[in-house]
């Protein structure tokens, strides 16, 4: 039997109770005041509740999603642009200053080509990670489906095919 006493201070943090939880792998664990009288317990099915919560809210952070969204569908467009507008800046700048090494390379007409290109790349593969939760919902599957690989592939496919056709009619082949 193991008799170690393990308790979860009320004035701890949610993740630090599940990470007493994981580590003592307990049923339940006594809460105690900071004079340590005790106030109640927590179960184990409690704490998941928690950690699901936490995890749900460290991806939405990952995901450039400060406040969850709990149903896209009736998020209101303004809210899902606010979310996500600070990044999609960051990677069209950052697109733009990695194409800055090309005239280097290059006559100007190519910068230009990559330049539209990857500005036209930015814009739909965000289209892409904005619309394919919607869609996915729309045909009854599940959103989280359609996470980074999914979005991160189709954005490269349609990234190729923008960049030579831009080539294509900008030099008329």
């Amino acid at each position: 039997m193991d008799n170690r006493f393990v308790a979860l201070n009320a004035m701890d943090d949610q993740e630090a109770a599940v990470k007493l939880f994981k580590e003592y792998d307990r049923v339940a664990l006594p809460v105690v005041s900071i004079e340590g009288i005790l106030l109640g317990i927590v179960t184990f099915d409690d704490i998941m509740d928690v950690d699901e919560l936490e995890s749900t809210e460290d991806f939405h952070k990952f995901g450039s999603i400060q406040s969850a969204i709990a149903n896209p569908m009736t998020a209101k467009v303004f809210d899902l642009y606010k979310n996500r507008v600070v990044w999609l800046f960051v990677l069209v700048f950052m697109n733009v200053f990695s194409g800055a090494v090309v005239p280097s390379f290059r006559a100007p007409e190519i910068v230009l080509v990559v330049g539209l290109s990857m500005i036209l790349t930015v814009i739909i593969g965000s289209l892409i990670g904005f619309l394919l939760p919607f869609i996915f919902t729309r045909l009854k599957l599940d959103p989280a489906t359609a996470s980074a690989p999914l979005v991160t592939s189709l954005s490269d496919i349609c990234g190729v095919v923008i960049y030579f056709s831009i080539a294509s009619w900008y030099f008329g082949f």
